[in-house]
């Protein structure tokens, strides 16, 4: 049995049935737990007695026309389901949290899972200078250091220095 989905464009490839003919295409407006379908199409050319507006039919009847194209913004709304933070792209090219309300989920808007923040990289330093004027440097511990460095995780630039 074909497993359709809502939106699909289906044709009818066999027998008919509710005003629909071998060829008939239509677009799947609900598929039931059996996996019969129904469409968004009315048919026109049925009795009044026939049900025309909510037709159900058997999927091994159709064949797949055309399948809808996935949302571009599937994966985030995916993740805000599930409770991810959401972020949109302004028109000055920042990335802003988006607030408690739904998303308008625009396709001309671009959205991302809030990244999360790492840590800076925090390294400890004792530095010392020799008696022939040379500088002695070790990675130390926080007890001995004199020197802390602090880098951003993502450049692995120095952000701040410190002598302690």
């Amino acid at each position: 049995m074909p497993n359709f989905k809502i939106g699909d464009k289906v044709r009818r490839i066999k027998s008919e049935h509710g005003g629909m003919q071998v060829n008939d295409i239509g677009t799947v407006k609900f598929v039931t737990s059996s996996g019969a379908i129904e469409l968004q199409e009315r048919a026109y050319n049925v009795k009044m007695w026939d049900n025309a507006f909510n037709v159900t039919h058997d999927a091994d009847n159709f064949e797949l026309v055309e399948s809808p194209a996935r949302h571009p913004h599937a994966d985030t709304i995916i993740a805000w389901v599930n409770g991810a933070k959401i972020q949109y792209k302004s028109y000055d090219n920042n990335w802003y949290d988006h607030g408690p309300s739904a998303p308008i989920w625009n396709e001309c808007i671009e959205f991302r899972v809030k990244p999360e923040i790492e840590p800076d990289k925090i390294v400890y330093m004792y530095i010392l200078r020799t008696q022939a004027g040379g500088i002695l440097s070790a990675v130390s511990n926080q007890k001995d250091a004199n020197l802390v460095l602090t880098f951003d995780p993502v450049t692995n630039k120095i952000k701040t220095s410190e002598v302690i």
